[in-house]
């Protein structure tokens, strides 16, 4: 009971000495804020500075222990760089957070622009836009250039192919020899082996000292490393066992039935591999011509290797997508990607088609 007299009495005493202040404050508000924030904010009427003084002199222990538990809440909560902006507001000083340093603001600005300080051109778009933000842009002509090639080098080593697995499929799906099963594993080869390996060994053989080097060096032509002919070479060999496996599977489901009335009707070799092998293995001659085709397109171990990187000549689409997610171009990168996916997803759809029409035509 004294205590609340007491209180009541200094409340009475503190609001006497605001009113003779010119300040006028209504019954139902408390002397102290709730919110450390309104501490110095003058109240309607003027006397602002002797109303915050005579609140802070008449303030509860509760009051000042409550707020010093929310500052020490606050200061676990909030990172040590942003208590330093966030202290002045809750204080309610009427005081604003330091500006940024001018360094910071024009990072951000260079990051906007693609263009910070210290970094190469995309590396600040890394920050800007990031890999989690992928927009589209504009192809550039380096980009087309690569595409071209890539679908040049594709259909060049597609036809070379489909000529050197026909007559190679024939042999080892009806051949008695027994050099059979070593050749076609020589042939699968590389399914298994890493492109850096296949790549690393077709550099040795290509280059100057090696054995293909030297045979081109004397008869007068041209090296085949760093060269379009030389990744045409590179792309056949890596390509093989996507065109030669379904070749053998065709080949070998032919019924030799055909082929004996077709012998007997006068029928010579090459014509039964004419008007006999080639209808019946139609389906799988175009799923080898698809398989090694997306191969082709997608290849970058051994291209990188025998080609290297030079614009126009080796830069496939698969070495442009290297180089613009090194320089952190995300936008250019994920419409090359998106272009090879979608490609490739078009590809083996058209495998799969092909193979069910010829499951239901049998």
């Amino acid at each position: 009971m004294e205590q609340a007299a007491r209180r009541r009495r200094r409340s009475g005493a503190a609001q006497g000495r605001f009113r003779q202040a010119g300040g006028r404050q209504p019954r139902h508000r408390a002397l102290w804020p709730r919110r450390a924030g309104n501490a110095g904010r003058p109240e309607a009427g003027g006397g602002g500075e002797a109303q915050a003084a005579d609140r802070r002199q008449h303030r509860p222990d509760h009051a000042i222990r409550r707020g010093r538990r929310r500052r020490l809440r606050l200061r676990r909560l909030l990172p040590a760089a942003g208590a330093r902006h966030t202290r002045p507001l809750l204080a309610g000083a009427g005081k604003t957070a330091p500006a940024d340093p001018p360094g910071r603001a024009a990072d951000q600005a260079d990051a906007g622009r693609g263009r910070a300080d210290g970094l190469p051109q995309g590396r600040a778009g890394a920050r800007a836009d990031g890999p989690g933000r992928l927009p589209l842009q504009a192809v550039s002509p380096q980009d087309w250039s690569a595409i071209a090639l890539t679908l040049r080098l594709a259909g060049i080593s597609t036809l070379l192919l489909l000529a050197l697995c026909i007559p190679c499929a024939w042999w080892l799906a009806h051949s008695r020899s027994r050099l059979r099963p070593i050749m076609e594993a020589g042939a699968m080869l590389p399914l298994v082996l890493p492109p850096t390996v296949l790549g690393f060994y077709l550099l040795l053989a290509f280059g100057p000292h090696g054995p293909v080097g030297k045979l081109t060096s004397s008869l007068g032509l041209p090296g085949l490393a760093f060269t379009f002919p030389g990744v045409v070479l590179a792309s056949i060999l890596y390509s093989l066992p996507f065109v030669l496996q379904p070749l053998l599977a065709s080949f070998r489901a032919v019924r030799q039935e055909e082929l004996e009335s077709a012998r007997l009707l006068g029928a010579g070799r090459w014509q039964r591999m004419r008007h006999v092998i080639l209808p019946s293995c139609r389906s799988g001659l175009l799923s080898a011509a698809c398989l090694g085709f997306a191969h082709t397109v997608g290849e970058f171990g051994v291209v990188l290797m025998i080609g290297g990187n030079i614009d126009g000549e080796t830069r496939v689409i698969s070495i442009a997508l290297y180089n613009q997610v090194e320089q952190a171009n995300y936008g250019a990168a994920h419409q090359l990607a998106l272009m090879l996916l979608l490609f490739s997803l078009a590809a083996l759809s058209a495998v799969y088609w092909l193979n069910a029409r010829q499951k239901q035509s049998e």
